[in-house]
């Protein structure tokens, strides 16, 4: 089950899941994309979504989103901060 389901399941934050599994000696399962899937990350990622968007628009992590673009020769964009 994905972590963000349990966390939100059970009313806690995301690394709570993390440390408790991780206590637990539970390892996170690596979610890979299919070539496509990667073509259609990088390509939505060097149009300029942001890595979070990628992500909730094809179900996935932003650490997939991330090697998606790597691998096929995006440059990740370093964050920009916002001021109030």
């Amino acid at each position: 089950m994905p972590l963000e389901e349990l966390a939100k399941r059970f009313g806690v934050h995301r690394a709570t899941v993390n440390r408790i599994a991780t206590q637990a000696g539970l390892q996170a399962r690596r979610v890979t994309l299919s070539d496509h899937r990667q073509l259609e990350a990088a390509r939505l990622y060097a149009e300029g979504m942001t890595l979070r968007e990628v992500a909730k628009r094809l179900n996935t992590g932003k650490d997939a989103v991330r090697a998606a673009a790597v691998a096929n020769g995006v440059t990740i964009r370093k964050g920009i901060a916002v001021e109030n």
